[in-house]
């Protein structure tokens, strides 16, 4: 099935995880108040599916100062033996302060009652005054076993370095938690993650909690 989709709503790149604290959500700008103004068109068939979407930051808000992209981005994923799920996708986008282009793979593996959710994405950013590049990549991996029916608890790797000059860029995190399915159409999140700079040790905890009620 075909579809055209337009208004504000987040940018369709990657798995989409409805944790914007992980590091493939929230260092690339895809997580908090992301939402932009989209034309999005999208193909959604039983072992492909396609999503591109245009994106504009400054529709009804002209100041540039807000930092919104304009962009473009082109999400392509695989449902393979009725239980495998990879996924290619790419971005560019552009604000007053430069551009950036964005390339990555996902997928999620299940295998008996244990499942992996990861994401690895490559971005390299420019910035207008000086012309300087940033290079570097992010990665979250969330790994999940089904005690019993709708009650899964996980362990959550990540890793960023996107600034290879920068000494305070390499970063380490991990955690764990738990995702609760009571009925249909509720979710429930919690858990907590260490996150750590490589060269200084320095350290910063987090912890979440998180609901959803799916229409």
């Amino acid at each position: 099935a075909c579809a055209v989709r337009a208004g504000r709503f987040m940018k369709n790149y990657g798995l989409n995880d409805p944790n914007h604290n992980l590091f493939v959500r929230r260092d690339l700008n895809f997580g908090f108040d992301s939402e932009t103004y989209n034309l999005e068109l999208s193909h959604a068939g039983q072992v492909t599916s396609f999503f591109f979407t245009y994106s504009d930051g400054l529709l009804f808000n002209k100041d540039w100062t807000t930092l919104k992209e304009k962009g473009t981005s082109a999400n392509w994923s695989w449902f393979l033996f009725n239980k495998y799920k990879l996924g290619v996708n790419a971005y560019h986008g552009q604000n007053k302060s430069g551009r950036r282009n964005i390339a990555g793979i996902w997928g999620a593996i299940p295998y008996r009652n244990f499942f992996w959710l990861s994401e690895f994405d490559y971005q390299k950013a420019i910035t207008n005054d000086a012309g300087s590049s940033r290079k570097g990549y992010v990665t979250s991996n969330r790994f999940s076993y089904e005690i019993t029916q709708g009650f899964l608890p996980f362990i959550l790797l990540e890793k960023k370095n996107l600034a290879h000059t920068q000494a305070t860029s390499e970063q380490n995190s991990i955690g764990g938690g738990v995702q609760w399915f009571p009925r249909p159409h509720w979710e429930f999140i919690a858990a907590a993650q260490r996150a750590s700079v490589v060269t200084s040790g320095d350290q910063s905890d987090l912890i979440w909690l998180m609901a959803h009620f799916y229409l």
